[in-house]
C-alpha cells in the first residue's frame, strides 16, 4: 500500500522555531518583526488537514490573499498543512503561548476547557444548517467565551463534518462493535461515545492513522467522509458506516495577546479574512460531501447505511453519555436545550 509521510511532533516544532528565528525580531505574542501595530509581518497558520481538503484550500485561496492584499503586502500568510507545526494539541498550545500566530484546530481544546466539547455532543445537530445556526448563535458564543478564557481570539467556524466510521469489515449492528479497535481523537466526549458503542478505543493523532490501519494496529477510525477521501484511507479500509454520530467543526484561532496588540485596521483585516475563509470552507465542505461518497465507492469502499433498528440502537447507546455529561457539568442540560432549539 502507498504510505503517506507527514512532518509532525518534534520536527513540526522545529519548523515553527525556525520560522520564528528567520522572521526578524520577535514582539508580543510571538509575532515576527514588521511595521504594523504589534510588529506583525507574518502569520503562520497551522492545521492538520491534507492539501486536498476544503479547509486547507480556503486558507490558501481565501484567507492568505485577503490578508496580503488588504495589508498591501505588509503581512505575509504562511499556511502549514498536515500537522507540520505539530499535532493538534501542539498547534493549539502554540497559539495559546504565542509561538504560533494562528491555527485551525478541531475541538481537542475541550481537554483544556470542557465547554469546548459542547459542539461534539453525540447526535446534537440534525444537519449542517442546524449546526450552522447554533454555532452562529448562543451555542457558538458559549464556546467563544471559553476560547477567550484560554487566551485565544476566536474568528470563525469551519467544518470538518458529520463523522462516520471506516472499517476493515462490515458493521451492521451494535454487537459488531465488540472487540473493534477504533481510533478516536483524545477528547473526553469522543472516548465516552466510542465506549458507549462497545468498541475498544485507541486515541492517536490524525497523522498516525494511515500507518496504524495499514499495519493492523487498529480496525477502523471515525472522521467525516471528506477527511477519509483526502487522506486516502480508502486504500486500507473496506467499509464505511454512516453513523453521523458526531458533528465536528473547526475553529479559526489567533493568539489573543497578539491580536489585542494590533491596530484596529489590522485586526479588521484579519477578522474579515477569517470570517470569509471559514465560511467558504464550511460551504465547500457541505457541497463536496454530496459527491464524496460516490468517489469512495469508486475506490472500492462499501457504504453501509444503518437500518432503522441499528440507528435507534446507536441513539439509545448515547443516553448514558448524556446522563454522565449532565451530571458532570452544571451547564450541560441548559446548553443542550439551547443547541437543539436551533433545529
Amino acid at each position: 500500500m502507498k504510505r503517506r509521510t507527514f512532518l509532525y511532533g518534534a520536527m513540526g516544532t522545529a519548523i515553527a522555531a525556525t520560522a520564528v528565528g528567520c522572521g526578524g525580531q520577535q514582539s508580543s505574542g510571538g509575532a515576527t518583526g514588521g511595521n504594523r501595530g504589534g510588529g506583525l509581518s507574518t502569520i503562520r497558520v497551522g492545521h492538520y488537514f491534507n492539501e486536498n481538503h476544503p479547509n486547507h484550500k480556503a486558507l490558501v485561496e481565501v484567507f492568505k490573499p485577503e490578508v496580503e492584499q488588504a495589508s498591501n503586502g505588509e503581512i505575509e500568510v504562511q499556511v502549514f498543512p498536515n500537522s507540520q507545526l505539530g499535532d493538534e494539541e501542539a498547534m493549539s498550545n502554540g497559539v495559546r503561548n504565542g509561538s504560533i500566530e494562528m491555527a485551525v484546530p478541531g475541538m481537542l481544546l475541550a481537554n483544556a476547557d470542557r465547554r469546548l466539547g459542547l459542539a461534539e455532543f453525540p447526535f446534537l445537530f440534525n444537519d449542517h444548517d442546524h449546526a450552522r445556526r447554533a454555532l452562529d448563535g448562543d451555542t457558538g458564543q458559549f464556546m467563544v467565551e471559553a476560547c477567550t478564557d484560554l487566551g485565544l481570539k476566536h474568528m470563525g467556524w469551519s467544518l470538518n463534518g458529520f463523522r462516520v466510521i471506516s472499517s476493515n469489515r462490515a458493521i451492521t449492528k451494535m454487537d459488531d462493535f465488540q472487540g473493534f479497535r477504533l481510533r478516536m481523537p483524545n477528547v473526553p466526549v469522543y472516548i465516552m461515545c466510542g465506549e458507549a458503542l462497545g468498541a475498544t478505543i485507541t486515541p492517536m493523532a490524525i497523522t498516525e492513522i494511515f500507518t496504524a490501519l495499514e499495519q493492523g494496529v487498529i480496525d477502523g477510525q471515525e472522521n467525516p467522509y471528506l477527511t477519509v477521501l483526502a487522506n486516502g484511507w480508502y486504500e486500507v479500509q473496506s467499509h464505511m458506516i454512516e453513523t453521523y454520530h458526531l458533528m465536528s467543526p473547526n475553529m479559526y484561532l489567533f493568539n489573543l495577546e497578539l491580536f489585542n496588540s494590533l491596530d484596529a485596521d489590522t485586526q479588521q483585516i484579519i477578522t474579515a479574512a477569517a470570517d470569509k475563509s471559514s465560511r467558504h470552507a464550511w460551504n465547500t465542505s457541505v457541497e463536496e460531501e454530496k459527491t464524496v461518497k460516490q468517489e469512495l465507492e469508486g475506490h472500492g469502499m462499501e457504504i453501509i447505511i444503518p437500518d432503522e433498528s441499528f440507528r435507534t440502537d446507536l441513539h439509545a447507546a448515547m443516553d448514558g453519555v448524556y446522563a454522565q455529561l449532565e451530571q458532570e457539568f452544571d451547564w450541560a442540560g441548559e446548553q443542550i436545550e439551547i443547541a437543539k432549539s436551533y433545529a
